[in-house]
């Protein structure tokens, strides 16, 4: 890990090197932050959010909306 890497992001690493998270569950984590805070940022604005994180605007939309619906699901429980 280099210099730049905030604790926040080493501790998710430890959780998952350390059987707490699986790789899959740790990027879906981070990945949601990453959105979360972009979005914010951008006061809601998703192809400014996109370009800040890197990614296609659609790509980004898509990652919302999967997002969106795996949290409706759990309500339901």
């Amino acid at each position: 890990m280099t210099d730049r890497t905030t604790p926040q992001i080493k501790a998710l690493a430890r959780r998952c090197a350390h059987g707490g998270l699986t790789l899959a569950q740790a990027r879906l984590v981070f990945e949601t932050l990453a959105i979360a805070d972009a979005l914010v940022l951008e006061s809601g604005h998703v192809s400014r959010a996109a370009e800040r994180l890197g990614i296609n605007r659609v790509t980004l939309s898509r990652r919302i909306h999967t997002r969106t619906q795996k949290d409706t699901r759990h309500e339901d429980l």
